[in-house]
């Protein structure tokens, strides 16, 4: 009798869950940065005044205007957001170790 491999229906991308978790944040100058960038609900940006029409196009605001720089925001998709929840909300319960975006 020969032994057949069982399929899975687990996509590729899930089959070693470690690596979906990787790289870990286990110092507290790194949780309070990343917590400080996913506790809020805007993407933020710096750009040239020149490029400035164009992201507005694709939905950017103007957060701070500058002489040099423009900083542009934008909503968070509600994907991102959702994730970006949890991951603080595992922050706040304390937890030592949490996933980085990659």
């Amino acid at each position: 009798m020969s032994k057949k491999k069982l399929r899975t229906c687990v996509p590729e991308e899930m089959e070693n869950p470690i690596e979906n978790l990787c790289p870990l944040i286990t110092d507290k100058y790194s949780l309070r940065t990343s917590y400080a960038k996913r506790n809020n609900q805007y993407i933020y940006q710096s750009i040239h005044p020149a490029d400035l029409q164009s992201f507005e196009q694709d939905g950017w605001m103007i957060h701070k205007e500058g002489t040099q720089k423009v900083r542009i925001k934008k909503f968070k998709t509600h994907d991102v957001l959702l994730e970006d929840q949890a991951w603080c909300l595992f922050y706040r319960m304390g937890y030592p170790e949490l996933n980085d975006k990659v």
